[in-house]
């Protein structure tokens, strides 16, 4: 699926997020050959793809909306690359977010040191390999999904211990409380055990 449009910011101003089954890869590129031909390559891992043709316009879009993954063609007219990317990583949503910049250039040490200082999470030249490309942003993608997962684990465990400490405070420490607190318990070993797990693109 691809969209030139950001979707629209949803109630009391919280930002759009993708299905569960479905993340946004934002690409980014002042030449619609280059737009088409990432396109193309991306949209066969069957998520959302929304295409900007400038540092500008990605702006607009990543702030009315979360991506999983950013591709980001380096040198663009007015707003470049490695400054938008800059802008990005300032905002809280933006802070881990891979970026993977592009270049059709050679790639010199000084183009390499400038993408990691702008936040940069893999650098590569194009035209770019198709199936390492594909397989570098579905990489990210799942790693996304993993710490969706994570950070919804961690909010239902902490929401549960609240719930524990007030039965406790209340004297009320029942069966049915320590069965509480022994799933708590499970539930903290079993995210203990997906944090140990490492995803490498």
């Amino acid at each position: 699926m691809t969209s030139q449009e950001g979707s629209a910011p949803g109630p009391a101003g919280r930002a759009h997020e993708s299905p569960s089954s479905q993340a946004g890869i934002l690409i980014v590129d002042d030449r619609q050959e280059n737009l088409t031909a990432f396109e193309a390559v991306l949209a066969t891992l069957g998520h959302d793809i929304v295409l900007a043709h400038s540092g500008a316009e990605a702006l607009e879009r990543a702030f009315r909306r979360t991506f999983a993954v950013v591709v980001m063609d380096v040198r663009m007219p007015g707003l470049g690359g490695f400054q938008t990317a800059a802008i990005l990583r300032k905002r809280e949503a933006y802070r881990v977010t891979p970026i993977i910049f592009t270049s059709a250039y050679g790639v010199s040490t000084a183009d390499m040191a400038g993408s990691y200082v702008a936040g940069a999470t893999e650098f590569i030249e194009t035209p770019a390999d198709a199936e390492l490309l594909k397989y570098k942003v579905n990489a990210f993608v799942q790693l996304h999904f993993r710490n969706e997962r994570l950070r919804k684990c961690a909010k239902e465990i902490a929401s549960e211990f609240e719930s524990l400490k007030l039965e406790a405070a209340r004297g009320n420490l029942g069966k049915a409380l320590l069965e509480r607190m022994s799933r708590v318990e499970r539930s903290l070993l079993s995210l203990e055990r997906e944090l140990s797990g490492r995803v490498t693109p």
